[in-house]
């Protein structure tokens, strides 16, 4: 078994080697398997040396625990030393259970509340922060990346443990000055799991970080703007792009209230120009349902966006059927269920102030889509899902029947003249429609 020394030894051998002259992507796969190799070898020595934990200084004990919450983390960003599950993974999941036994912690967040001896001060968390940005900072970078695109492991464990901790460990402005920045590095990262991991960093302290701390530096506000202005470049993956736009989601409960109004207002002419111009159906899914949440928040100054709200529908309503696959056709009805719903919210709050002008607005819109859509009725794929979609069709023209049953009726006779396949969903209205009104 090692001694103190020999552990200390080893630590300081680990915190040495985690720093590269290059960019991590530029590194030998055999440099990797190297790294595993010595990883798995410290770890593996240190599995019996439980009852040395206590014994070891304040430093070789954050170095353990940046080793092992380097490789923990690694399953969450790059998976070139580990995946989930696997040896190593194993090995410092183990280690660090053993390690919070061995100072009587039975979670993360009592180990990190409790003081450090050797700084009463300062709580462990703190310290540990503190550790990696020292060894970061150690080696000038000289280049335009981040410096943590050189040193992997480190990077690693401050998102594995960053992830992990709640509050009252994580809650603080001065915690926030570091994790903050190194949450916006990731997101410039062109590798999307690093970028997930910056999103899922940045939904996780807007959480846990004290909202006082974010209104008194506008760091809310500055993620917003990223979030916004690089959301194109998200949208490479689904995961990605739902991970966005519920980062920005997230960060609206931290903002002011009339600060909150412009940004929902700001959100609401991306999201519409973003499904204009989306042509991906699994992405207009996750703008659509989205835009639903929006237009809760904005209420009725969803009216200031109706053109692109309509717009959006159209060509989402419109759009091009898929093939024969029934698995795409119930991911189509998905997205125009949504789309009907955004529909629907809007005629609700805007019905009694835009009227009649709703009618050449909806309507038609309405009427092209029964005729395309109802074309593939006698598939029997297809039928299940347009009667959910009837359903909504008929309350939005039940809406727009409501404030005028004899004008709105007149208009529905005559696109049943045009549209056949309408009059079962106009008839589903019930006493507001006019059958005989000419």
């Amino acid at each position: 078994m090692p001694t103190s020394a020999d552990v200390v030894e080893l630590l300081n051998e680990v915190m040495s080697g985690a720093l590269y002259d290059t960019h991590e992507e530029e590194v030998d796969e055999s440099v990797w398997q190297k790294q595993y190799q010595f990883y798995s070898s410290v770890l593996e020595s240190l599995s019996p040396a439980v009852t040395l934990f206590k014994k070891l200084p304040s430093r070789p004990s954050y170095r353990l625990l940046i080793l092992l919450g380097g490789c923990l983390g690694n399953s969450l960003s790059t998976k070139k030393l580990c995946n989930h599950g696997d040896r190593l993974y194993q090995l410092a999941s183990n280690i660090l259970v053993s390690y919070q036994q061995s100072t009587g912690a039975a979670n993360l967040g009592q180990l990190f509340r409790q003081d450090d001896t050797a700084s009463s001060r300062h709580p462990t968390f703190d310290q540990l922060l503190q550790e990696v940005s020292l060894a970061v900072s150690s080696r000038p970078n000289g280049t335009d990346d981040s410096p943590f695109t050189r040193a992997p492991l480190l990077r690693d464990a401050l998102i594995w443990f960053s992830m992990n901790v709640t509050y009252p460990v994580l809650c603080d402005n001065n915690q926030l000055g570091l994790l903050h920045p190194f949450a916006l590095q990731l997101l410039e990262d062109y590798r999307p799991p690093l970028k997930s991991c910056g999103l899922k960093l940045l939904k996780h302290l807007s959480t846990e970080v004290l909202i006082s701390a974010w209104r008194c530096t506008g760091r809310s506000e500055a993620t917003l703007n990223v979030l916004l202005t690089q959301r194109s470049s998200y949208a490479s993956t689904t995961t990605l792009l739902a991970d966005t736009f519920g980062c920005i989601f997230a960060f609206f409960r931290l903002l002011e209230p009339t600060e909150k109004r412009i940004w929902l207002n700001k959100l609401a002419e991306v999201l519409f120009s973003d499904l204009v111009l989306e042509a991906k159906l699994e992405n207009r899914i996750i703008l659509t349902g989205y835009a639903i949440t929006l237009i809760d928040l904005l209420g009725r100054e969803i009216m200031v966006h109706a053109r692109r709200l309509l717009k959006s529908a159209e060509l989402t309503l419109l759009a091009p059927r898929s093939s024969n696959s029934t698995s795409l056709r119930e991911r189509e009805h998905l997205s125009f269920s949504q789309m009907l719903t955004c529909l629907l919210k809007f005629v609700q709050l805007s019905s009694d102030l835009l009227f009649p002008d709703l009618l050449p607005m909806v309507i038609p819109l309405l009427t092209s889509f029964v005729d395309l859509e109802w074309s593939r009725r006698d598939n029997e794929d297809v039928a299940d899902g347009l009667n959910a979609l009837s359903s909504q069709l008929t309350s939005i023209l039940s809406l727009l029947l409501k404030q005028n049953p004899n004008e709105v009726s007149k208009v529905l006779n005559q696109c049943i003249e045009l549209t056949p396949r309408l009059q079962p969903i106009i008839v589903g209205c019930g006493d507001l429609y006019i059958r005989n009104c000419q």
